[in-house]
């Protein structure tokens, strides 16, 4: 079995940052837990496609991918690159697997998503958001 594709978004709204938090579902990654959004990649589908379709399917927003940020394997085994995004559509209207969305300001997604989550991702990541490991 080839290795999952999957792509993470850090989306912007001003200052503002999208986090999201996963419905309980017993055995799901990430469940009842708050993190940024991410999309597995369907076949063929492109980054950027991927990140468009999973921000509709999971927030009801419209983003535009300004660029590439980092990427690294989860803990899953599935290769993961992270994009800045910017929001072109605010009103956010959770479905998929998630229980609710907000946007947060950038300082404080850390604590949001928590050390745990925090822990997984790239350094990159953690620079962005200017968290000392």
């Amino acid at each position: 079995m080839a290795n999952r594709e999957a792509v993470a978004a850090i989306v912007s709204w001003g200052d503002l940052v999208l986090v999201g938090k996963k419905k309980e579902t017993e055995g799901k990654w990430f469940s009842g837990r708050w993190h940024l959004p991410g999309e597995t990649l369907n076949q063929g589908e492109s980054d950027k496609d991927g990140l468009i379709r999973g921000m509709q399917e999971e927030v009801g927003i419209e983003i535009a991918v300004i660029g590439y940020l980092a990427e690294h394997t989860s803990p899953r085994g599935a290769h993961v690159k992270w994009y800045a995004c910017e929001a072109i559509t605010f009103n956010l209207k959770p479905d998929s697997d998630l229980e609710t969305a907000e946007w947060i300001p950038k300082n404080q997604v850390h604590n949001r998503c928590g050390d745990e989550v925090v822990s997984l991702w790239p350094e990159e990541i953690k620079r962005f958001f200017n968290i000392i490991s």
